[in-house]
């Protein structure tokens, strides 16, 4: 899916690296360390992080964005039973 919305293979292939990459606006950086800090540590997603990532998404989006990594997450722990 992340190809057809025009990421390329190398971004895909270093993710993981998306913070020192110069590819990823800030506004997909944002999303992106949420979708980290929840799936590492989701009792720890702290005011900080979501202040940041309130920056480039509005209210509405941020909701969305926390459903879509908690649909993500609870499917992949589904997934592993």
């Amino acid at each position: 899916m992340a190809r057809r919305i025009g990421y390329t293979d190398d971004q895909i292939e270093n993710l993981k690296d998306f913070e020192s990459r110069d590819d990823f606006t800030d506004r997909e950086k944002a999303a992106l360390r949420l979708t980290d800090r929840m799936t590492i540590d989701p009792n720890n997603v702290d005011d900080a992080l979501l202040a940041d990532v309130r920056k480039h998404f509005d209210e509405g989006e941020v909701v969305e964005l926390l459903a879509a990594i908690a649909s993500s997450i609870t499917s992949t722990a589904l997934m592993r039973c």
